[in-house]
């Protein structure tokens, strides 16, 4: 009657509860994917305004060397220094610091304003130039021109009669000297404004996206912090009514269940002769001995609500332990284990002496029973360990819920129990397969 009203309602609860990490999981899932798109965004924005930056770098300097190749005209005199400094004073506000009229000798003829280096370092560094791509030297640009127009006489020096134009074949007496070029160097102001503003986007957006991650992580813990309390909350109603109905059901069935036993087992006394009779009567005897186990798990879980803590030697309750459940085949490693600690001895003797008997029980033939006591982060930590076939495929949790066994003959109190002593020492207990086999049950016990 008991397991037919538990357990659709602790089915019940895990589904409920399921439904919900789902609904949570989607949210979570579509929070991270908003910072993930936030963060794609942001990086595509700030490298689009990058390679624009660096356009409108370029585009500033090919403006600046238009206008000084424009000085004079393309058939006109080169350009005077009158020029060049009235060129590098109109565009000083557009950020040209420094401005060279360069021969084919890779030598400067001509220059004004104040360069980045000397000159002697800035004529080795005209060679590897190519003309229009900028080349960044700390804080400003470098930029050459294309070739300017071929032009005759000395570098600089007006043609003879006043008259421009290129080589004339049989009639100049010498042929011209090589296109001269524009080095320019100037900073970018338009596009330091874009790179400061791609910048400060990634910036932002960075940060946005940090503070909603960030948002999701904390709503996330909030979540899960609900719905472990509610989870718990939900458990110890159901535990409160179980408790009450253990209760109940116990001192209703105990005492007619004892007449019933002692009649049985006189029955069978009385049947000495072997026969379908006297196994029928055996047959309640040992039905009768099940269901007063069953009602002696359901005092127990009743009587579990308080604990008196003291100091307590593990290796005295261990070995009483192996004496009465594990035999020879338990294995006890204390090496690593505390002298004494605060709990209650018999309640956790209890604890482990149904993790011990289940473990027993689970490995087959002489196969031993390993228990292990040791300190972790300042809690004890008691593993029991099996070498059966391990958990069975599901949720490990629900090995701990009221009625739920694997056994024929079980009653599947003794984890709910094991669990709730473990929790009135605010301790946890939780199960999981070993990766060489077996199953492993650890309890994890505080101080305080």
């Amino acid at each position: 009657m008991a397991t037919a009203s538990l357990a659709p309602a602790a089915a019940a609860v895990r589904k409920t509860r399921r439904t919900a990490l789902l609904g949570r999981g989607l949210i979570a899932t579509l929070a991270v994917g908003v910072v993930g798109g936030l963060l794609a965004t942001t990086v595509t924005a700030y490298l689009s305004i990058e390679r624009a930056s660096a356009t409108v770098a370029l585009g500033e300097g090919d403006a600046i060397l238009r206008s000084l190749i424009r000085l004079g005209g393309p058939n006109g005199p080169p350009p005077t220094p009158d020029d060049l400094a009235e060129c590098l004073d109109s565009h000083r506000e557009d950020g040209l610091r420094y401005l060279a009229l360069v021969g084919p000798d890779q030598r400067v003829h001509l220059d004004l304003g104040t360069a980045s280096v000397n000159r002697d370092t800035f004529e080795r560094e005209i060679a590897r130039l190519r003309p229009g791509i900028p080349e960044r030297n700390g804080a400003v640009l470098r930029l050459v021109s294309r070739p300017l127009p071929p032009r005759r006489g000395p570098l600089g020096a007006p043609p003879p009669d006043g008259v421009g134009g290129g080589f004339r074949p049989g009639r100049d007496p010498r042929p011209p000297l090589g296109p001269p070029v524009f080095v320019i160097e100037y900073q970018p102001i338009v596009a330091e404004r874009l790179a400061k503003q791609a910048r400060f986007t990634l910036a932002s957006g960075l940060v946005a996206a940090a503070a909603l991650l960030a948002g999701t992580v904390t709503l996330g813990r909030r979540w899960l912090r609900e719905d472990a309390l509610e989870h718990r909350l939900e458990q110890d109603r159901r535990l409160a009514t179980l408790g009450e109905m253990s209760a109940v059901l116990a001192h209703e069935i105990r005492n007619p269940l004892a007449s019933l036993k002692g009649h049985a087992q006189l029955l069978v006394e009385m049947l000495a002769e072997p026969g379908a009779t006297r196994a029928k009567a055996k047959r309640v005897v040992s039905e009768a001995v099940r269901l007063e186990a069953l009602t002696s798990d359901l005092l127990e879980f009743v009587r579990a609500g308080k604990i008196e803590r003291r100091p307590t030697s593990l290796a005295a309750l261990l070995r009483d332990m192996a004496e009465s459940e594990g035999g020879t085949r338990l294995r006890v490693d204390l090496t690593r284990a505390p002298a004494t600690w605060p709990l209650d001895p018999a309640r956790m003797r209890q604890v482990l002496t149904n993790l011990i008997r289940n473990a027993v029980q689970a490995s087959p033939g002489d196969e031993p029973v390993e228990v292990e006591a040791t300190i972790r982060d300042g809690q004890l930590v008691i593993s029991v360990r099996d070498h059966g076939a391990g958990l069975p495929a599901g949720d490990p949790a629900a090995l701990f819920e009221p009625f739920h066994t694997t056994r024929t003959h079980g009653t599947g109190l003794g984890l709910t129990v094991a669990r709730r002593l473990v929790g009135l020492h605010h301790g946890t207990i939780r199960a999981f397969n070993h990766e060489s086999g077996g199953a492993v049950f650890r309890v994890v016990l505080p101080r305080d």
